[in-house]
């Protein structure tokens, strides 16, 4: 940069954005510039202890950067976990889109109750570990040797990364969902009776918060600080 005033401020998104920053800063920019540190997980979890590890809690050690924290669940857990912070920090819910993500009309319901299929939505990433995409598969698998519904009567999609079927017990099939644009997305959630979606994280994540807004039941997870029937009661 050529340039650098006292009004300059600069975001950091993740984790590898903000030691970007940081270096920039201390190498050109001088301690003008504030530092808007957006948090939207506590990213170290992305990782076993590791370098990559090491890098990304570095970065929450920043004393004179301005913490804005997606969710009070998250910026709880990093006031637990963080003692050396900075003095500035602040904290939002996570909103959804109410034009996008809302609940079905009611006599789509009614003929789903009367005529329809039970729809099961899996936010699957089986290449994510912290989204728990086994215990789902394997809940599922008990779920299925237990139930008294029949394959002709349930149908389970997942959706979030593209997969092979996967076969449960007694001929139950997970399908793999097409890739969605978000206007698909919130539309296939309007036919979901059922969602289940997993992250072992503080942050509440998204997908249960769109199940619910959608109209269906979520079954997900707790975790430290985070307490998802706060959320909803769904």
């Amino acid at each position: 940069p050529s340039h650098d005033t006292a009004s300059d401020n600069y975001v950091g998104t993740a984790w590898w954005t903000t030691e970007y920053w940081n270096k920039l800063r201390k190498t050109f920019l001088g301690p003008s510039g504030k530092l808007l540190y957006l948090i939207q997980d506590f990213e170290p979890g992305f990782y076993p202890w590791s370098t990559e590890y090491m890098r990304s809690l570095n970065t929450y050690l920043e004393t004179d950067a301005i913490w804005l924290i997606n969710s009070d669940s998250l910026a709880s857990y990093l006031l637990g976990q963080i003692k050396t912070r900075p003095k500035e920090i602040y904290s939002f819910a996570p909103l959804i889109d109410e034009d996008l993500f809302f609940p079905p009309p009611r006599e789509m319901l009614d003929f789903r109750i009367k005529y329809d299929r039970i729809r099961i939505f899996v936010y699957g990433r089986p290449s994510t570990p912290r989204n728990l995409y086994s215990i789902i598969r394997e809940g599922l698998s008990i779920w299925a040797e237990q139930t008294g519904y029949l394959p002709s009567q349930v149908s389970i999609v997942s959706a979030g990364e593209t997969q092979r079927v996967v076969s449960l017990p007694r001929g139950f099939l997970i399908q793999s969902a097409d890739v969605m644009n978000l206007d698909s997305y919130s539309a296939f959630l309007r036919t979901v009776d059922i969602g289940i979606s997993l992250m072992l994280s503080p942050h509440p994540s998204y997908p249960p918060l769109e199940i619910v807004r959608s109209g269906g039941i979520c079954i997900t997870n707790n975790y430290m600080t985070k307490a998802m029937e706060t959320v909803s009661k769904n």
